[in-house]
């Protein structure tokens, strides 16, 4: 089965691109700070490190 982005959306309901863009617009600033807080806790998770070769 070959992955499609637009089979994506509509399995999780998400066909109105417009809001999607506009979620975007408000996740996108803080995403830095989110994905550095994420890692933190990953990298000392002794189950979760082995996933962050």
């Amino acid at each position: 089965m070959t992955f499609s982005i637009a089979h994506k959306l509509r399995q999780f309901d998400l066909g109105n691109l417009n809001l999607l863009k506009e979620a975007g617009q408000h996740l996108m600033p803080a995403l830095d700070e989110v994905l550095g807080r994420f890692y933190e806790r990953a990298l000392v998770d002794g189950e979760t490190v082995k996933f962050f070769p």
